[in-house]
C-alpha cells in the first residue's frame, strides 16, 4: 500500500509538473507570438504612416515652392511694368515738346536720357535706354553710370536680344567688377519714334524688396492645409520671413529639447553648401527634432520638409507633429495589450481544467494565432465551440476581427487624407501654371512645354510650329478705354485663340499668355498648309470679334502674327526658334499689322 500510495503521489506530482510546464510553455508561446507579432505589425504600420506623412510633406512643400515662385515672378513683373509705364509717360511728354517745336530732337533725346539715368527704385534698381536703330549693333544711350554711355553689344551682348524682344520681361547675366557674374532681369518697353528700348532692371537677389510678404501669407492661408501641417518661410540667414507669430525673429532661437542645438542650424548649413556648389539635389530635405512645450514638462517630436526657393533666396518649411502618427497607433496598442492579457487569462483557465483532450485544439489555436500575429487578420479559427476552447476560439476570432476592422479604418483614414492632399496639390499645380487674367497657360507653363516639345520633335523628326501673337495698338487701347476694358479684350482674344487652336489637328498644342498683350501658340506634327489655314482663321476670327478700337487704323481690335515652322534636330536651340518667331512678328507689325509673317 505505501508503494501504491507513493506511486499515486508520484503520478500526481508528475501530472502537476507536466501541467505546469505545459502551462508555462503555452503562456510563453502566446506572449511571444502576440508580443513579437504585435510589435512587428505595429512597426510596419508605423513605418508606413510615417513614410506617407513624409511623402505628403515633400509633395506639398514642392507645390508651395512652385506657387511662391510663380507669385514672386508675377508680382515682380507687375511691379517693373508699373515703373516702366510711369517712365514712358514722361518720355512721351518730352517727345511731345519736340514735335511741337519747343525742343530740338537732340535736346529732347538728351533730356530723356538724363531723366532715365536719374531714376532709381528700391536699393539698386535703375532704368536704362538702348538705341536699337541698328538692331545688330545697339548702343546704350542712358544709364546711371555715365561712363557706360555709348557702350555697344561688344561689351553687353545681351542688348541684341533685348532689341529683338522690345517689349516684355527678360532675364540675363552680366559681369560686374565688384560682384562678378550676377543674375538680372529687365522689363522692356519700346519707344518706337526713336527706335529706343527702355528697360527697368533690378538684381534677382533683391526680388524680396519688390515683393509683398502679404502675398505669401495669403497663399499659405488659402492653401487650407490639414490642421496638422504648419507652413512658414525663413531667409537664408535664419530669420522668419512669414510666420503666424514669430515673423521677423531669428529661427536659431528654437532649440532641440534633446540635443540643445538650434533646430535649423544643420539644414541651413547643408543648404548654404548646396547653394555655393549649385547642387540643386540638396536644395530640399527632411529634418526631425523635439520641442519642449511651455509647461516645460511635455515634449513633442516634429518632422519638417524644407525647400530652397531660388527666385527669392527664401526657404519654405512645412512641419507636423509626429503625434499625429502616434495617435493613430494608440488604439491599436491598447487593443493588442488587452488581447494579450485576455488570452493569457483564458489559456490559464482552460489548461487548469483540462489538458490532454484539448492539446490538439490548443495546437490548432496556436497555429492560427501565429497567422494573426503575422498580419493575416482575415483567417478564421477552426470550429471548437464546446467548453473553454470554444470560448477561446470565439474571443480570439472577435479580437482578430477588431484588429482587422481597426487596420481597415487606419488605411481608410490614410487614403482619405492622401486624396485630400492630392486634390489640393492638383489645384495648386493648376494655379501655378495658369494665367490668372485670361485662364490660358502662363509663361512658366509655356517655357516648360516649349523646351519639352522642341526636344520631342527633334527626336521624332516631326514638324514643330511656334506662333507669336501680339494685339495691335494695345497700349493705345488701354489708354483710350481703360485697363478694365483692356483686360476684357485680353480675355476675349485668349479664349478665341484657345478655342480655335483646340479644333486643329496638331498632335500637341498649347496657348499661353507670354506677357502683356503677347500670346504664344505651340503646335506639333501639323503640316504647313494646315498652319497657314489656322493662321488665316485666327486673323479673321479676331476681326469678327468686332471689338471697337478707334485708336487703331483698322477701327477695331486686330492681331499681328509671327510664325516659325521647322523640323528641329539635336542642334536646335529653343531660344533661337523663339527669336526667329519674334523677328517674324516684328515684320508683321512693321509692315502694317493685322497680318502674319512666316520666318523664311
Amino acid at each position: 500500500m505505501p508503494h501504491s500510495g507513493e506511486s499515486k503521489r508520484t503520478t500526481s506530482i508528475a501530472k502537476n509538473s507536466f501541467r505546469h510546464r505545459l502551462l508555462r510553455r503555452i503562456l510563453l508561446a502566446i506572449v511571444l507570438v502576440f508580443g513579437l507579432g504585435g510589435i512587428l505589425v505595429h512597426q510596419v504600420l508605423y513605418d508606413e504612416l510615417k513614410s506617407q506623412k513624409i511623402k505628403d510633406l515633400e509633395q506639398t512643400t514642392h507645390v508651395l515652392n512652385g506657387l511662391i515662385e510663380s507669385s514672386v515672378q508675377v508680382s515682380v513683373e507687375s511691379y517693373l511694368k508699373g515703373v516702366s509705364e510711369s517712365s514712358i509717360q514722361v518720355v512721351e511728354r518730352i517727345f511731345k515738346r519736340y514735335t511741337e517745336g519747343e525742343l530740338s530732337q537732340s535736346d529732347a533725346k538728351a533730356l530723356t536720357a538724363s531723366y532715365i539715368a536719374s531714376l532709381e527704385f528700391e536699393h539698386s534698381g535703375y532704368l536704362v535706354a538702348i538705341d536699337c536703330t541698328d538692331a545688330d549693333r545697339p548702343v546704350l544711350v542712358a544709364h546711371p553710370n555715365s561712363s557706360l554711355i555709348g557702350a555697344d553689344n561688344s561689351r553687353f551682348p545681351f542688348m541684341v536680344e533685348e532689341c529683338a524682344i522690345k517689349n516684355g520681361f527678360y532675364e540675363f547675366q552680366v559681369e560686374l567688377p565688384k560682384f562678378g557674374v550676377v543674375d538680372k532681369s529687365i522689363w522692356l518697353t519700346e519707344f518706337a519714334p526713336w527706335n529706343w528700348v527702355i528697360g527697368v532692371s533690378p538684381f534677382k537677389h533683391e526680388y524680396d524688396q519688390l515683393y509683398s510678404f502679404e502675398a505669401v501669407k495669403r497663399a499659405l492661408d488659402e492653401l487650407q492645409l490639414n490642421a496638422g501641417f504648419i507652413p512658414y518661410v525663413i531667409d537664408i540667414d535664419g530669420t522668419f520671413v512669414v510666420h503666424s507669430q514669430l515673423q521677423g525673429h531669428s529661427a536659431f532661437a528654437i532649440k532641440d529639447a534633446q540635443t540643445g542645438k538650434s533646430v535649423i542650424a544643420q539644414p541651413l548649413e547643408t543648404l548654404k553648401r548646396a547653394i555655393a556648389q549649385n547642387n540643386k539635389d540638396d536644395f530640399r530635405g527632411i529634418t526631425t527634432y523635439t520641442l519642449q512645450h511651455s509647461d516645460k514638462e511635455s515634449l513633442s517630436r516634429h518632422i519638417a520638409s524644407y525647400q530652397y526657393i531660388e527666385a527669392t533666396g527664401w526657404i519654405i518649411v512645412l512641419s507636423t507633429q509626429m503625434a499625429s502618427i502616434d495617435e493613430g497607433m494608440l488604439h491599436f496598442t491598447y487593443l493588442h495589450a488587452a488581447s494579450i492579457v485576455i488570452s493569457l487569462f483564458i489559456c490559464y483557465f482552460i489548461i487548469s481544467q483540462t489538458i490532454s483532450p484539448k492539446l490538439q485544439a490548443v495546437a490548432d489555436l496556436t497555429n492560427e494565432v501565429e497567422n494573426i500575429a503575422k498580419g493575416h487578420y482575415d483567417v478564421r479559427l477552426p470550429v471548437h465551440r464546446e467548453g473553454e476552447i470554444g470560448r477561446l476560439s470565439i474571443a480570439i476570432e472577435n479580437m482578430a476581427q477588431e484588429i482587422q476592422d481597426h487596420t481597415a479604418s487606419l488605411e481608410q483614414t490614410v487614403n482619405e487624407r492622401t486624396q485630400q492632399l492630392k486634390a489640393a496639390n492638383k489645384k495648386l499645380e493648376l494655379i501655378a501654371h495658369t494665367d490668372a487674367l485670361t485662364g490660358v497657360a502662363n509663361r512658366r507653363k509655356f517655357d516648360a512645354f516649349f523646351d519639352a516639345q522642341i526636344a520631342h520633335s527633334a527626336q521624332s523628326q516631326q514638324p514643330f510650329t511656334l506662333i507669336l501673337c501680339d494685339i495691335d495698338y494695345f497700349k493705345q487701347f488701354n489708354d483710350l478705354y481703360g485697363h478694365d476694358e483692356g483686360d476684357a479684350c485680353l480675355r476675349k482674344v485668349a479664349q478665341l485663340l484657345e478655342h480655335t487652336v483646340a479644333q486643329c489637328s496638331a498632335h500637341s498644342k498649347l496657348v499661353a499668355r507670354y506677357g502683356g498683350e503677347e500670346f504664344a501658340v505651340i503646335l506639333t506634327d501639323l503640316e504647313n498648309s494646315r498652319v497657314q489655314e489656322l493662321v488665316s482663321d485666327l486673323l479673321r476670327k479676331v476681326v469678327e470679334l468686332n471689338i471697337d478700337h478707334h485708336a487703331s487704323k483698322y477701327q477695331q481690335v486686330t492681331i499681328s502674327l509671327g510664325i516659325v515652322c521647322t523640323v528641329p534636330d539635336e542642334s536646335t536651340v529653343a531660344r533661337d526658334v523663339f527669336v526667329r518667331a519674334d523677328k517674324a512678328l516684328y515684320i508683321s507689325k512693321k509692315t502694317g499689322r493685322n497680318k502674319a509673317s512666316f520666318d523664311e
